[in-house]
């Protein structure tokens, strides 16, 4: 069994709700912009990558930036899937496997 790559979608994240806007200075000034946010990103790690079958790996995920809360949805490449952050998955038939 062989994982070709961990390159996991992690779920997008929810956004949170906005500040208020702050009222302007005068009539004549327009309101500040709101604060930029910071980029999602995402990684995922897999251990082992290789192995006899029956082949459990460990997956580790790491979500940064964006707004709100993170929510996860790993495919195993095999039809299972699960909505874990750090999931645990088996692999029982042979072949080469892409998880996202």
């Amino acid at each position: 069994m062989l994982l070709a790559a961990c390159d996991g979608v992690d779920g997008p994240s929810r956004p949170a709700a906005s500040p208020p806007a702050e009222p302007a200075a005068s009539p004549t000034l327009p309101a500040p912009p709101p604060p930029a946010s910071v980029p999602l990103a995402l990684s995922c790690q897999a251990d082992p990558r290789s192995g006899e079958l029956p082949l459990t790996v460990r997956f580790r995920s790491s979500a940064t930036g964006g707004t709100g809360t993170y929510d996860f949805a790993w495919q195993f490449g095999d039809g299972a899937t699960s909505n874990q952050r750090h999931p645990m998955h088996t692999y029982l038939q042979p072949g080469v496997s892409a998880p996202r």
